[in-house]
């Protein structure tokens, strides 16, 4: 049985979910979400506004702030170098994630090792059941739900409305939420509506996007060191994450193992988000 979300509307909280994954996507693709109550983000937005209208910056792109291109690239000649222009993109980008872990939000982050994903779908027929070819899509998928079953603990009587970014693909994660509202009924209750922006002219996207990147940095510097018995993590962010899932083999082979053995599908199950919470519960046996 799901959990059950009664929903009475008071409020409609927004969610902004955005992607990242390495250079040629062979080894990490991440997700996050960004959620705070329009009270508290108005906050937020006016000091990241302000912030990157101080080094006269249009928009936040964690890639583009990387390679000091798109708005990053006028950096290069105000600052004589690219290495020059660095150092100031990355003081942006530290700059806003000081604004980050000084406000009141939650947030959500998912990482999905591709090697792990694609063998267990290639050597494991149950396992396209559960999972769909595309990692984006199920990685989507679940961070609805999370953000869903989040909103429905700590906010009840609320609903949520996801905003993405606007892309050839949106029509993708537009199916992925209605899959989940389908599947979790209980749960999808409190899923309002999702919808496409411009992630240029949306800063709570923008927000999503570098949570998307601190999630991917985690999974790649987690991987450099030989994959550790807990999943990547660091205290900076402890206050905020609210679930930080972790899609290896073991996972999901786990998954796939005790959805067939119940006959139900637990993929979009609160089990499934590997948060450190349930990590803890789980190395010392606690059973759900």
């Amino acid at each position: 049985m799901g959990e059950i979300c009664v929903v009475i509307p008071l409020k409609v909280l927004e969610a902004s979910l955005d992607e990242s994954a390495d250079g040629q996507r062979k080894d990490i693709f991440a997700v996050g979400a960004f959620l705070a109550s329009g009270r508290l983000w108005k906050g937020i937005e006016k000091k990241w506004i302000a912030r990157l209208a101080q080094d006269e910056i249009a928009y936040f792109r964690a890639t583009d702030c990387k390679s000091v291109s798109g708005p990053f690239h006028k950096l290069i000649q105000r600052h004589g170098s690219v290495k020059s222009a660095r150092v100031v993109a990355q003081k942006i980008r530290d700059d806003l994630e000081a604004i980050l872990v000084e406000s009141q939000w939650i947030g959500f982050g998912l990482g999905i090792i591709i090697p792990d994903y694609k063998k267990v779908l290639q050597s494991v027929p149950e396992a396209k059941l559960f999972y769909a070819d595309d990692p984006t899509v199920a990685a989507y998928q679940q961070m609805f739900f999370e953000v869903a079953r989040s909103v429905c603990t700590n906010a009840p009587g609320h609903l949520v409305a996801y905003l993405a970014d606007q892309s050839d693909y949106y029509g993708k994660l537009a199916d992925a939420f209605t899959a989940v509202k389908l599947s979790s009924p209980s749960i999808g209750r409190a899923m309002a509506t999702v919808a496409p922006f411009d992630d240029k002219q949306t800063p709570s996207l923008q927000v999503a996007d570098l949570l998307a990147s601190i999630t991917k940095d985690l999974f790649i510097t987690w991987l450099s060191h030989g994959v550790p018995a807990t999943e990547p993590t660091t205290e900076k962010w402890q206050n905020h994450i609210d679930a930080f899932g972790v899609w290896d083999e073991e996972h999901m082979l786990r998954t796939v193992r005790d959805s067939v053995a119940s006959g139900l599908n637990l993929l979009l199950q609160p089990d499934n988000g590997v948060s450190r919470r349930e990590r803890r519960r789980r190395k010392k046996g606690i059973s759900k």
